[in-house]
């Protein structure tokens, strides 16, 4: 869910107070982290994939995918999203948003690709403290939790008629899922199917 949809000044339901409200998704600390790393100098790369370009290119690759995610088991609600809020809409007075939220537990996987050994374990700890040092700003932007998992088995293989060491770490990152109801909204639509006030139209018969 892209959160920066309420930015569109022709969308009558546009707001300003839940747009800055909105924390951040997977994708969008993606952004911010890969905008960090690049600014600070990195001489590796952070992207989603590995392909045959990169083997042609003496830089190291830093790789992302989500491995896992699943409603964090604390904060599981038998009956899905939970309630967070009930507003009146700042620009239609006559119009309610409700806001539910669910925070995710996210297992990413980050693959390190090197040209050697030596190399890899330099930006695997690198990256670590990287993580480590800007964890604190990651949070302010939106992320609830974010933290070390673990680092499976080291590989050396070949690919595309290149040798590269890798280096697999796992990151847990817990996210909270808001969505946005306007009940207003809702409420016209169930006119239009026929099935919004059944119960007083009969007792008005």
């Amino acid at each position: 869910m892209e959160y920066s949809s309420f930015s569109n000044k022709s969308d009558p339901y546009e707001s300003d107070r839940l747009r800055s409200e909105s924390g951040i998704n997977f994708l969008g600390f993606i952004d911010v982290l890969k905008k960090l790393w690049e600014a600070a100098g990195k001489d590796s790369v952070i992207k989603r994939n590995f392909v045959k370009d990169d083997a042609e290119n003496s830089r190291s690759i830093i790789t992302y995918r989500t491995k896992e995610r699943m409603p964090l088991e604390e904060f599981k609600e038998k009956f899905g999203p939970r309630h967070r809020s009930l507003t009146r809409h700042d620009l239609r007075s006559n119009e309610f948003i409700e806001t539910k939220g669910q925070v995710q537990r996210v297992m990413v996987g980050f693959d390190i690709y090197s040209k050697s050994d030596e190399e890899a374990d330099r930006i695997m700890e690198e990256f670590e403290s990287f993580i480590l040092q800007y964890s604190s700003f990651f949070k302010k932007k939106g992320i609830q939790q974010i933290f070390f998992f673990k680092q499976e088995e080291d590989e050396n293989y070949t690919e595309f008629n290149a040798s590269y060491a890798k280096r697999p770490l796992i990151y847990e990152m817990h996210f909270e899922n808001i969505t946005y109801h306007f009940l207003n909204q809702i409420e016209q639509l169930a006119i239009q199917a026929g099935i919004y006030n059944n119960e007083n139209n009969e007792e008005e018969s």
